[in-house]
Protein backbone atom coordinates (compact mmCIF):
# COMPACT_ATOMS: atom_id res chain seq x y z
CA UNK A 1 0.00 0.00 0.00
CA UNK A 2 1.26 3.46 -0.65
CA UNK A 3 2.41 5.37 1.95
CA UNK A 4 1.48 9.30 1.55
CA UNK A 5 2.09 12.37 4.03
CA UNK A 6 0.34 15.15 4.56
CA UNK A 7 0.23 17.68 7.34
CA UNK A 8 -2.41 18.81 9.94
CA UNK A 9 -2.57 22.28 8.00
CA UNK A 10 -3.78 19.98 5.13
CA UNK A 11 -6.14 17.71 7.11
CA UNK A 12 -8.20 20.53 8.65
CA UNK A 13 -8.80 22.22 5.25
CA UNK A 14 -9.77 19.11 3.92
CA UNK A 15 -11.97 18.48 7.18
CA UNK A 16 -13.62 21.87 6.95
CA UNK A 17 -14.35 21.77 3.45
CA UNK A 18 -15.94 18.48 3.34
CA UNK A 19 -18.42 19.11 6.38
CA UNK A 20 -18.67 22.79 5.17
CA UNK A 21 -19.37 22.72 1.12
CA UNK A 22 -22.80 20.34 0.59
CA UNK A 23 -24.22 22.01 3.02
CA UNK A 24 -24.02 25.50 1.66
CA UNK A 25 -25.88 24.75 -0.95
CA UNK A 26 -28.93 23.77 1.02
CA UNK A 27 -28.31 24.71 4.46
CA UNK A 28 -30.28 22.26 5.82
CA UNK A 29 -30.26 24.09 9.29
CA UNK A 30 -32.75 26.59 8.31
CA UNK A 31 -35.23 24.20 7.55
CA UNK A 32 -34.39 22.14 10.90
CA UNK A 33 -35.84 25.00 13.11
CA UNK A 34 -39.11 25.33 14.12
CA UNK A 35 -37.59 29.48 13.75
CA UNK A 36 -35.19 30.78 12.05
CA UNK A 37 -35.26 33.68 13.80
CA UNK A 38 -33.55 31.52 16.70
CA UNK A 39 -30.52 30.91 14.27
CA UNK A 40 -27.93 32.65 16.61
CA UNK A 41 -28.79 30.76 19.68
CA UNK A 42 -29.11 27.73 17.53
CA UNK A 43 -25.38 27.97 16.71
CA UNK A 44 -24.30 28.64 19.97
CA UNK A 45 -25.73 25.54 21.06
CA UNK A 46 -24.73 23.38 18.09
CA UNK A 47 -20.66 24.10 18.99
CA UNK A 48 -20.56 22.20 22.28
CA UNK A 49 -22.55 19.68 21.57
CA UNK A 50 -20.35 18.92 18.42
CA UNK A 51 -17.14 19.30 20.26
CA UNK A 52 -18.20 16.52 22.32
CA UNK A 53 -20.05 14.51 19.40
CA UNK A 54 -16.41 14.01 18.03
CA UNK A 55 -14.58 12.72 20.79
CA UNK A 56 -15.12 8.32 20.66
CA UNK A 57 -13.56 8.45 17.16
CA UNK A 58 -10.73 11.16 18.71
CA UNK A 59 -9.98 8.46 20.98
CA UNK A 60 -9.73 5.49 19.17
CA UNK A 61 -7.37 7.69 16.48
CA UNK A 62 -4.99 8.15 19.10
CA UNK A 63 -5.07 4.74 20.33
CA UNK A 64 -4.27 3.26 17.19
CA UNK A 65 -2.65 5.95 15.67
CA UNK A 66 -0.79 4.13 12.92
CA UNK A 67 -3.89 2.30 11.94
CA UNK A 68 -6.91 2.30 9.74
CA UNK A 69 -10.22 1.92 10.79
CA UNK A 70 -10.36 -1.47 8.59
CA UNK A 71 -7.07 -2.64 10.29
CA UNK A 72 -8.27 -2.17 14.38
CA UNK A 73 -11.87 -3.34 13.53
CA UNK A 74 -10.19 -6.55 13.01
CA UNK A 75 -7.94 -6.77 15.55
CA UNK A 76 -10.51 -5.66 18.07
CA UNK A 77 -13.32 -7.33 16.64
CA UNK A 78 -11.45 -10.57 15.17
CA UNK A 79 -11.29 -11.31 11.25
CA UNK A 80 -15.37 -12.08 10.55
CA UNK A 81 -16.87 -9.41 13.11
CA UNK A 82 -14.52 -7.04 11.89
CA UNK A 83 -14.52 -7.18 8.64
CA UNK A 84 -18.02 -6.97 8.53
CA UNK A 85 -17.66 -3.41 9.99
CA UNK A 86 -15.16 -2.61 7.49
CA UNK A 87 -17.44 -3.62 5.04
CA UNK A 88 -20.08 -1.33 6.17
CA UNK A 89 -17.72 1.26 6.48
CA UNK A 90 -17.07 1.08 2.54
CA UNK A 91 -20.43 1.40 1.57
CA UNK A 92 -20.87 3.94 3.44
CA UNK A 93 -18.26 5.86 2.06
CA UNK A 94 -19.43 5.13 -1.04
CA UNK A 95 -22.90 6.23 -0.17
CA UNK A 96 -22.02 9.72 0.97
CA UNK A 97 -19.49 10.35 -2.37
CA UNK A 98 -22.92 9.54 -4.60
CA UNK A 99 -25.04 11.63 -2.48
CA UNK A 100 -22.38 14.49 -2.75
CA UNK A 101 -22.21 14.08 -6.50
CA UNK A 102 -26.43 13.85 -6.81
CA UNK A 103 -26.63 17.19 -4.76
CA UNK A 104 -24.52 18.52 -6.90
CA UNK A 105 -25.98 17.62 -10.26
CA UNK A 106 -29.44 18.55 -8.92
CA UNK A 107 -27.76 22.61 -8.11
CA UNK A 108 -26.47 22.50 -11.60
CA UNK A 109 -29.22 21.38 -13.31
CA UNK A 110 -31.48 23.55 -11.77
CA UNK A 111 -29.63 26.45 -11.92
CA UNK A 112 -26.87 26.53 -14.62
CA UNK A 113 -27.56 24.04 -17.09
CA UNK A 114 -30.91 22.69 -17.33
CA UNK A 115 -30.87 21.30 -20.74
CA UNK A 116 -27.85 18.93 -19.92
CA UNK A 117 -28.35 15.55 -19.23
CA UNK A 118 -27.88 14.45 -15.67
CA UNK A 119 -25.57 11.81 -16.55
CA UNK A 120 -23.30 14.70 -18.22
CA UNK A 121 -22.61 16.45 -15.10
CA UNK A 122 -22.31 13.22 -13.03
CA UNK A 123 -19.50 12.03 -15.16
CA UNK A 124 -17.53 15.36 -15.43
CA UNK A 125 -17.64 15.52 -11.93
CA UNK A 126 -16.23 11.84 -11.09
CA UNK A 127 -13.77 11.77 -14.16
CA UNK A 128 -11.89 14.36 -12.06
CA UNK A 129 -12.61 13.30 -8.98
CA UNK A 130 -11.12 9.82 -10.22
CA UNK A 131 -8.14 11.13 -12.01
CA UNK A 132 -6.70 12.91 -8.67
CA UNK A 133 -8.03 10.02 -6.48
CA UNK A 134 -5.44 7.79 -8.89
CA UNK A 135 -2.77 10.26 -8.28
CA UNK A 136 -3.19 9.87 -4.26
CA UNK A 137 -4.03 11.48 -1.00
CA UNK A 138 -0.98 14.11 -1.32
CA UNK A 139 -2.26 15.60 -4.91
CA UNK A 140 -5.87 15.85 -2.51
CA UNK A 141 -4.03 17.57 0.46
CA UNK A 142 -2.10 19.78 -2.05
CA UNK A 143 -5.55 20.96 -3.76
CA UNK A 144 -7.01 22.08 -0.33
CA UNK A 145 -3.99 23.55 0.80
CA UNK A 146 -4.20 25.91 -1.88
CA UNK A 147 -8.58 25.95 -3.19
CA UNK A 148 -10.17 25.70 0.28
CA UNK A 149 -8.74 29.29 1.73
CA UNK A 150 -10.47 30.66 -1.73
CA UNK A 151 -13.28 29.40 -0.91
CA UNK A 152 -13.83 30.80 2.51
CA UNK A 153 -12.77 34.03 1.05
CA UNK A 154 -14.69 34.16 -1.49
CA UNK A 155 -17.82 33.87 1.06
CA UNK A 156 -16.47 36.05 3.11
CA UNK A 157 -16.68 38.76 0.26
CA UNK A 158 -20.28 37.32 -0.39
CA UNK A 159 -21.19 38.04 3.22
CA UNK A 160 -19.58 41.75 2.92
CA UNK A 161 -21.63 42.77 0.26
CA UNK A 162 -24.64 42.22 1.13
CA UNK A 163 -24.47 42.90 5.01
CA UNK A 164 -25.53 46.45 4.56
CA UNK A 165 -29.24 45.49 3.48
CA UNK A 166 -30.08 43.23 6.19
CA UNK A 167 -32.65 43.90 8.55
CA UNK A 168 -31.38 42.46 12.04
CA UNK A 169 -34.51 42.80 13.40
CA UNK A 170 -35.21 39.21 11.77
CA UNK A 171 -32.50 37.58 14.10
CA UNK A 172 -33.28 38.50 17.27
CA UNK A 173 -34.31 34.99 19.22
CA UNK A 174 -37.44 34.57 19.87
CA UNK A 175 -37.01 31.86 22.76
CA UNK A 176 -41.01 30.65 21.98
CA UNK A 177 -40.47 26.70 23.03
CA UNK A 178 -37.05 27.31 24.89
CA UNK A 179 -33.04 26.50 25.06
CA UNK A 180 -33.91 22.65 25.23
CA UNK A 181 -36.14 22.78 22.41
CA UNK A 182 -33.71 24.59 20.14
CA UNK A 183 -30.40 22.47 21.03
CA UNK A 184 -33.15 19.55 20.24
CA UNK A 185 -33.33 20.63 16.94
CA UNK A 186 -29.43 20.71 16.54
CA UNK A 187 -28.97 17.12 16.43
CA UNK A 188 -29.15 16.58 12.96
CA UNK A 189 -26.56 18.92 12.41
CA UNK A 190 -24.63 17.67 14.95
CA UNK A 191 -24.45 14.20 13.62
CA UNK A 192 -23.80 15.19 10.26
CA UNK A 193 -19.71 14.77 10.93
CA UNK A 194 -19.19 11.98 8.51
CA UNK A 195 -15.84 13.51 7.51
CA UNK A 196 -14.99 11.73 11.08
CA UNK A 197 -15.05 8.45 9.11
CA UNK A 198 -12.77 9.40 5.88
CA UNK A 199 -10.37 10.67 8.67
CA UNK A 200 -10.35 7.08 10.30
CA UNK A 201 -8.83 5.72 6.79
CA UNK A 202 -6.20 8.72 6.38
CA UNK A 203 -4.92 8.87 9.94
CA UNK A 204 -1.69 7.07 9.51
CA UNK A 205 -0.69 9.30 6.84
CA UNK A 206 -1.12 12.64 9.19
CA UNK A 207 2.08 14.34 10.20
CA UNK A 208 2.66 14.59 14.24
CA UNK A 209 -0.95 12.66 14.54
CA UNK A 210 -0.91 13.46 18.15
CA UNK A 211 -2.46 16.83 17.74
CA UNK A 212 -5.56 16.18 15.46
CA UNK A 213 -7.21 17.28 18.45
CA UNK A 214 -6.55 20.69 17.16
CA UNK A 215 -7.53 19.99 13.54
CA UNK A 216 -11.44 18.57 14.82
CA UNK A 217 -12.02 21.38 17.50
CA UNK A 218 -10.21 24.07 15.48
CA UNK A 219 -12.01 22.37 12.43
CA UNK A 220 -15.36 22.33 13.85
CA UNK A 221 -15.03 25.81 15.26
CA UNK A 222 -14.07 27.20 12.62
CA UNK A 223 -17.10 25.77 10.45
CA UNK A 224 -19.72 27.29 13.38
CA UNK A 225 -17.80 30.76 12.93
CA UNK A 226 -18.44 30.60 9.27
CA UNK A 227 -22.11 29.43 9.94
CA UNK A 228 -22.74 32.14 12.06
CA UNK A 229 -21.19 34.73 9.53
CA UNK A 230 -23.04 33.37 6.61
CA UNK A 231 -26.70 32.35 7.85
CA UNK A 232 -27.31 35.41 10.47
CA UNK A 233 -27.28 37.51 7.74
CA UNK A 234 -29.19 35.34 5.32
CA UNK A 235 -31.43 34.96 7.91
CA UNK A 236 -31.36 38.84 8.63
CA UNK A 237 -31.29 39.78 4.42
CA UNK A 238 -34.60 37.59 3.42
CA UNK A 239 -36.79 37.22 7.06
CA UNK A 240 -36.87 33.92 9.07
CA UNK A 241 -39.99 32.83 6.72
CA UNK A 242 -38.69 33.54 3.18
CA UNK A 243 -35.39 31.70 3.95
CA UNK A 244 -36.72 28.75 5.12
CA UNK A 245 -38.62 28.17 2.14
CA UNK A 246 -35.42 29.13 -0.45
CA UNK A 247 -33.99 26.02 -2.18
CA UNK A 248 -30.47 27.50 -2.80
CA UNK A 249 -30.67 29.76 -0.07
CA UNK A 250 -26.75 30.94 -0.08
CA UNK A 251 -27.23 31.11 -4.07
CA UNK A 252 -30.13 33.49 -3.89
CA UNK A 253 -27.76 35.53 -1.76
CA UNK A 254 -25.32 35.80 -4.41
CA UNK A 255 -28.10 37.03 -6.89
CA UNK A 256 -29.13 39.92 -5.60
CA UNK A 257 -25.31 41.37 -5.18
CA UNK A 258 -25.16 44.50 -7.23
CA UNK A 259 -22.39 47.18 -6.39
CA UNK A 260 -22.77 50.44 -8.39
CA UNK A 261 -24.36 48.55 -11.07
CA UNK A 262 -20.99 47.48 -12.46
CA UNK A 263 -20.15 44.76 -9.63
CA UNK A 264 -23.14 42.01 -10.61
CA UNK A 265 -24.00 38.56 -11.75
CA UNK A 266 -21.07 36.99 -10.07
CA UNK A 267 -22.98 33.56 -9.71
CA UNK A 268 -20.26 32.08 -12.23
CA UNK A 269 -17.42 32.54 -9.97
CA UNK A 270 -19.27 31.26 -6.92
CA UNK A 271 -20.17 28.20 -8.88
CA UNK A 272 -16.58 28.08 -9.74
CA UNK A 273 -15.40 28.20 -5.73
CA UNK A 274 -18.57 25.26 -4.91
CA UNK A 275 -17.23 23.01 -7.67
CA UNK A 276 -13.77 23.28 -6.01
CA UNK A 277 -15.34 22.48 -3.02
CA UNK A 278 -17.87 19.67 -4.10
CA UNK A 279 -15.08 18.02 -5.62
CA UNK A 280 -12.79 17.79 -2.83
CA UNK A 281 -15.32 15.92 -0.70
CA UNK A 282 -16.44 13.76 -3.35
CA UNK A 283 -12.75 13.06 -3.49
CA UNK A 284 -12.34 12.22 0.02
CA UNK A 285 -15.21 9.82 0.13
CA UNK A 286 -13.97 8.38 -2.89
CA UNK A 287 -9.99 7.72 -1.64
CA UNK A 288 -11.21 6.72 1.24
CA UNK A 289 -13.57 4.35 -0.58
CA UNK A 290 -10.58 2.63 -2.75
CA UNK A 291 -8.01 2.75 0.12
CA UNK A 292 -10.46 0.88 2.37
CA UNK A 293 -11.68 -1.54 0.07
CA UNK A 294 -7.80 -2.20 -1.07
CA UNK A 295 -7.47 -3.11 2.53
CA UNK A 296 -10.08 -5.16 2.96
CA UNK A 297 -9.65 -7.22 -0.17
CA UNK A 298 -5.76 -7.11 0.67
CA UNK A 299 -4.70 -5.71 -2.80
CA UNK A 300 -1.16 -4.24 -2.94
CA UNK A 301 -2.59 -1.17 -5.13
CA UNK A 302 -5.30 0.70 -4.39
CA UNK A 303 -5.73 2.27 -8.33
CA UNK A 304 -7.10 -0.72 -9.44
CA UNK A 305 -10.33 -0.26 -8.13
CA UNK A 306 -10.49 3.21 -8.72
CA UNK A 307 -12.49 2.71 -11.60
CA UNK A 308 -14.76 0.54 -10.51
CA UNK A 309 -15.51 2.20 -7.37
CA UNK A 310 -16.17 5.65 -9.68
CA UNK A 311 -18.44 3.55 -11.39
CA UNK A 312 -20.92 2.54 -8.30
CA UNK A 313 -20.48 5.89 -7.17
CA UNK A 314 -21.77 7.21 -10.22
CA UNK A 315 -24.89 4.64 -10.55
CA UNK A 316 -25.61 5.25 -7.37
CA UNK A 317 -26.13 8.90 -7.80
CA UNK A 318 -28.17 8.56 -10.52
CA UNK A 319 -30.87 5.43 -8.81
CA UNK A 320 -31.02 5.89 -5.27
CA UNK A 321 -32.57 9.28 -5.38
CA UNK A 322 -35.28 10.80 -8.29
CA UNK A 323 -35.15 14.33 -7.27
CA UNK A 324 -33.83 16.90 -4.56
CA UNK A 325 -37.30 16.53 -3.04
CA UNK A 326 -36.43 12.91 -1.99
CA UNK A 327 -32.67 13.82 -1.31
CA UNK A 328 -33.75 16.47 1.16
CA UNK A 329 -36.22 13.69 2.73
CA UNK A 330 -33.11 11.15 3.44
CA UNK A 331 -30.79 14.35 5.20
CA UNK A 332 -33.76 14.42 7.44
CA UNK A 333 -34.44 10.53 8.41
CA UNK A 334 -30.43 10.35 7.68
CA UNK A 335 -29.54 11.95 11.33
CA UNK A 336 -29.44 7.67 12.69
CA UNK A 337 -27.80 6.22 10.01
CA UNK A 338 -24.91 9.09 10.57
CA UNK A 339 -25.16 8.15 14.45
CA UNK A 340 -24.43 4.40 13.47
CA UNK A 341 -21.17 5.37 11.62
CA UNK A 342 -19.53 8.40 13.51
CA UNK A 343 -20.81 7.48 17.15
CA UNK A 344 -22.27 4.15 17.72
CA UNK A 345 -19.77 1.78 15.92
CA UNK A 346 -16.87 3.51 16.82
CA UNK A 347 -18.24 3.63 20.52
CA UNK A 348 -18.68 -0.09 20.48
CA UNK A 349 -14.96 -0.03 19.04
CA UNK A 350 -13.40 1.96 22.36
CA UNK A 351 -15.35 0.09 24.56
CA UNK A 352 -14.11 -3.26 23.55
CA UNK A 353 -10.71 -1.90 23.37
CA UNK A 354 -10.73 -0.34 26.91
CA UNK A 355 -12.64 -4.25 27.81
CA UNK A 356 -9.54 -5.50 26.33
CA UNK A 357 -6.81 -2.77 28.20
CA UNK A 358 -8.22 -3.74 31.21
CA UNK A 359 -8.21 -7.31 31.11
CA UNK A 360 -4.52 -7.44 29.91
CA UNK A 361 -3.42 -5.42 32.78
CA UNK A 362 -5.11 -7.66 35.37
CA UNK A 363 -3.18 -10.60 34.11
CA UNK A 364 -0.17 -8.95 33.01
Amino acid sequence: METPSISLRQAFWLFVNSRFIITLVFIPQLRELSNAQDIIPALLFELPMELLYVLVFVILWLQYPNQTLIEYSRSLLGRYVGSLVGLLFIWYFIHNASITVRVFIEFLATRFFDHTPVEVIGASILIMCAYCVNMGLEVLARSADFLVPLIFVGLLVIITLTISSAEWGHVIPLWEQGAAHIALQDIPSVCRWNELAWMSIIMPFIVRKQHILRVVWGGITFAIVYWFLLIVPLVALFGPEIVQSLQFPTYELVEIISVGQFFERIDALVLGLWVFGAFLKISMFYYAATAAASQWLGLQRRQTIVLPVGMIIFSLSLLLYANVVELRNFGKAGTFYDLTFVLLIPAILLAVHLVKRKFRLHHA
